[in-house]
C-alpha cells in the first residue's frame, strides 16, 4: 500500500470483491497527493449534503444544500470528478467491453 493511502485515507474501491492493485509510480502518487492537499473540507461536506433540484440549461444545474440553492457547472464538475476517479483508481479501473454493434 502506498503512503498516500495511509496519510490521506483510502480512496473508494471500484469493486468490493477484488483486491486493489498497488500503485508505485511516483508521478501518480504525486497527483494523488496534490488532489488531497487541494481538497476543501467545506466543499466536500457541501457535495455530500447536496440534493439535485434540476437542470437549468445545458451547462448549469441547481442543487440544494440545507436551505440554500446553488448553481453548479456540471460539465466542469464532471471533468474534475472523472479526473480524480482516474487518478485514484489508476491500475484498478474496471474493464468495459463494448458490444459488436458499438465498434
Amino acid at each position: 500500500s502506498s503512503g498516500i493511502n495511509a496519510e490521506y485515507g483510502e480512496p473508494p474501491h471500484t469493486s468490493d470483491d477484488q483486491e486493489r492493485v498497488p500503485v508505485y509510480l511516483t508521478s501518480v502518487l504525486q497527483l494523488q497527493e496534490d488532489i488531497c492537499k487541494a481538497r476543501h473540507e467545506g466543499a466536500t461536506d457541501m457535495f455530500r449534503e447536496s440534493t439535485f433540484v434540476g437542470a437549468v440549461n445545458e451547462k448549469l444545474a441547481l442543487v440544494q444544500v440545507l436551505t440554500k440553492l446553488y448553481l453548479m457547472d456540471y460539465g466542469r464538475l464532471s471533468r474534475a470528478l472523472v479526473y480524480q476517479k482516474v487518478v485514484f483508481d489508476f491500475r484498478n479501473m474496471p474493464v468495459f467491453r463494448l458490444s459488436e454493434g458499438a465498434c
